[in-house]
């Protein structure tokens, strides 16, 4: 899970009208800036989920949602179909504050609402907060090449491995289907590395390539 600087530079009607009305209800996809805030989140990801890294539309999609603001909004009649949908960091933000910016990140569908219940059962920490200031991958993460699995950075602490352990759980970054995506597509990645002789672009699966 890589680092991200969500900087909100296109979308400036919404930051405006938000603003004015930070104690807004969020109504998913009924609010008027919902594909505003999700298409710019999405800009920012590059594509990517921003926990588990999954790609969620391709790069020529992505580049024509660049080009759709005009004016500080999305204005153009593009609607890609994408398993992407906005989460809400910490679900209590959502009740009293749901179009906060700074709780908000383009996700994977199925781990969006899987992460409803993991979260009620595992709690929320900032530490794995991917636009945490504080965030590294490398300080807080380690990955088993053989799994395909992501834990504990070994030289933390045991109070902050479990903390971690218990983000890694909430975030869906092992999950059953994003490990298998990610076990297929890295070592497909590798195997052609082997025969090319050569490094690829990659386009998912970032932080976990890198760690290999």
């Amino acid at each position: 899970m890589k680092k991200l600087n969500k900087s909100l530079q296109l979308s400036t009607k919404f930051s405006y009208w938000y603003s004015k009305n930070k104690t807004k209800d969020y109504k998913s996809t009924n609010d008027p800036f919902y594909y505003d805030v999700l298409y710019e989140l999405l800009i920012i990801q590059e594509g990517l989920c921003a926990y588990t890294e999954i790609r969620m539309i391709d790069e020529k999609s992505l580049e024509t949602l660049k080009s759709g603001f005009n004016d500080g909004k999305y204005s153009i009649d593009f609607r890609p179909q994408t398993p992407a949908q906005i989460e809400h960091f910490s679900k209590l933000k959502k009740k009293s504050n749901g179009w906060d910016w700074n709780n908000l990140f383009a996700v994977y569908i199925d781990i969006n609402h899987k992460k409803n219940y993991l979260e009620d059962r595992y709690g929320v920490s900032s530490i794995l907060k991917p636009d945490n200031p504080s965030y590294d991958p490398l300080k807080y993460l380690m990955y088993d090449s053989s799994n395909h699995i992501f834990f504990p950075n070994s030289k933390l602490k045991k109070p902050l491995q479990d903390k971690v352990s218990k983000m890694i759980i909430v975030l869906g970054i092992n999950n059953d289907f994003i490990k298998m995506q990610r076990r297929e597509y890295i070592n497909s990645i590798k195997e052609k590395e082997y025969f090319l002789e050569k490094k690829l672009v990659i386009n998912q699966f970032i932080t976990a390539y890198n760690m290999i």
